[in-house]
């Protein structure tokens, strides 16, 4: 059996003490506070039948108050603390999945030296002897002109015209253009704009598309929305797939498990121009495969898909026709354009477009 706990030892009685002086009337500068029952008058040692003596009360009352004025403060600080705004960047965003397995071993502590320049070659710049050509960049709303700078220099310096996507249709942007680039588009494209693609190539013109896997946007509240490129519709046409995860790599990489290494492989047929490069390093770039077309660049055999799939050389870039796919788009930027052999990955971008 368990047992009860002991009583409470009972209060001694109340002192008989003298009776208190009759307290004064309350005036406008005296507030007399309301006796609360089982507790004194101020000055007066006992107590009464309640069991809480006066002094107790007090602390009691005095510890209530500050509670009270700690929550009231804390609440008015939640008032004035504006919410976290939403992850407005996409390369901000947290990634699709994190890598199943740890990526401490092998990891490069500093990044490959960037250094050179692009540099189309001579033959392919009006000096040397080539037509001037024209080419389009789609303005999509995923990237800034200042991230693709290096492509628009260098096709300038080689005396070439760059245009931006306009107001007009697509059929008609691309009736006088020579290069058609398309730089991770979000909005999909109408039957009338896939024909009027085609068509383009159909009669000589350059297309290039370059893309990126899927990302999540996660808001201040706990939304998630899924960012993704509508590359697909277009490359179908072209007997191309573009890949919706992202590559990485623990074991072989440039400070960093996304920063993957891609070496060419050299099949190339006498329409495909090699590529002139080592190695080259994509950032947060997915795989790009090809029903018919040139396999351009590859990554080691290391390198995994983020849903966890096998390690193996996965294609990056394909040449399909007149068209080249690219499963990464920050190669172009400022900080990623000449690391490694990446400004050979650029040159090669540029004279695509401009007919090699």
């Amino acid at each position: 059996m368990s047992e009860d706990p002991p009583e409470e030892p009972s209060e001694p009685a109340a002192r008989s003490d003298p009776e208190p002086e009759p307290e004064p009337e309350p005036t406008d500068r005296t507030v007399r506070e309301p006796t609360r029952p089982g507790t004194a008058p101020d000055g007066a040692d006992g107590g009464d039948d309640s069991g809480i003596d006066s002094g107790l009360y007090q602390r009691l009352k005095i510890g209530g108050v500050l509670v009270v004025s700690v929550l009231v403060l804390a609440a008015i600080a939640g008032a004035t603390v504006a919410p976290t705004p939403s992850t407005q960047s996409v390369d901000n965003a947290p990634d699709p999945e994190t890598p199943p397995e740890a990526f401490g071993s092998g990891v490069v502590v500093d990044r490959i030296d960037a250094e050179g320049e692009v540099a189309v070659a001579e033959e392919l710049t009006v000096e040397g002897g080539q037509p001037q050509q024209t080419v389009l960049i789609e303005e999509t709303g995923t990237f800034d002109q200042s991230e693709i700078r290096q492509l628009v220099r260098a096709t300038t310096v080689a005396g070439h015209e760059v245009r931006f996507g306009g107001d007009e249709s697509l059929n008609e942007s691309l009736s006088d253009v020579d290069a058609y680039v398309l730089v991770a588009p979000q909005e999909g494209f109408t039957e009338s704009e896939l024909e009027a693609i085609t068509s383009f190539t159909d009669r000589g013109g350059r297309l290039i598309l370059l893309g990126s896997p899927d990302r999540v946007r996660v808001s201040a509240f706990g939304g998630i929305t899924t960012v993704e490129t509508d590359m697909r519709t277009v490359a179908s046409e072209y007997g191309i797939v573009f890949g919706n995860r992202y590559l990485y790599d623990t074991v072989d990489n440039d400070a960093g498990y996304r920063q993957v290494f891609a070496e060419p492989t050299n099949e190339t047929f006498p329409t495909v121009p090699a590529l002139e490069a080592d190695r080259v390093v994509l950032s947060t770039a997915t795989r790009v495969e090809s029903r018919d077309g040139t396999v351009l660049l590859r990554t080691p055999e290391t390198t995994k898909l983020s849903d966890g799939g096998t390690a193996g050389r996965y294609p990056v870039a394909v040449v399909e026709g007149n068209a080249l796919a690219i499963g990464d788009t920050a190669f172009l930027s400022e900080q990623n354009h000449n690391v490694a052999d990446n400004e050979e990955l650029v040159a090669y971008v540029v004279e695509f477009a401009l007919g090699a």
